[in-house]
């Protein structure tokens, strides 16, 4: 079954025993496994505009 999601799929290809690993190699794979895991971060700290909306729509209501 492939991974559901960009984490899922980082963390399958980081383990110790991944085909990734035998193939591409340990350097490359902690590399791409690195920048896969600050693009989740920066993915996972972001404010979507309909958060930002939703959130300043019950500011407002509460101000009411």
């Amino acid at each position: 079954m492939l991974p559901q999601s960009l984490q899922a799929a980082t963390e399958r290809m980081a383990q110790p025993d991944s085909i990734a690993r035998e193939i591409l190699g340990d350097e490359f794979v902690d590399h791409f496994c690195g920048t896969r895991e600050h693009e989740i971060k920066l993915w996972n700290e972001a404010v979507t505009n309909w958060e930002g909306e939703f959130a300043g729509s019950r500011c407002h209501a509460q101000d009411d």
